[in-house]
């Protein structure tokens, strides 16, 4: 979730005029990870491409599907971007890939 959380902010960072909300909540099931722009940065100026599809967001997509989680992205219909990520959340019996 650390990684995921990095590279939306970095994206914000980038993109999105650098002021952010990140919500995580956990219902004992699965964590949540929510993260979107003030809406000052334009939506496809966020994923650093005209299609809304850069190479960050197919990375964080692999790495919620790595850990058994979806990911999806896009922009606000209010403006601005939003990045959603949830992964379940593993007994302490299970191990996790490296």
């Amino acid at each position: 979730m650390y990684r995921i959380a990095q590279e939306a902010l970095t994206n914000v960072l980038k993109h999105g005029g650098g002021a952010a909300v990140v919500r995580v909540d956990n219902d004992g099931r699965a964590v949540g990870l929510e993260i979107s722009d003030d809406g000052s940065g334009s939506a496809a100026a966020l994923a650093g491409t005209g299609s809304g599809e850069g190479n960050g967001l197919d990375g964080m997509r692999e790495r919620a599907a790595l850990y058994g989680g979806a990911l999806t992205a896009g922009p606000r219909p209010e403006g601005g971007w939003r990045v959603h990520a949830v992964l379940p959340l593993v007994s302490s019996d299970a191990v996790a890939p490296n």
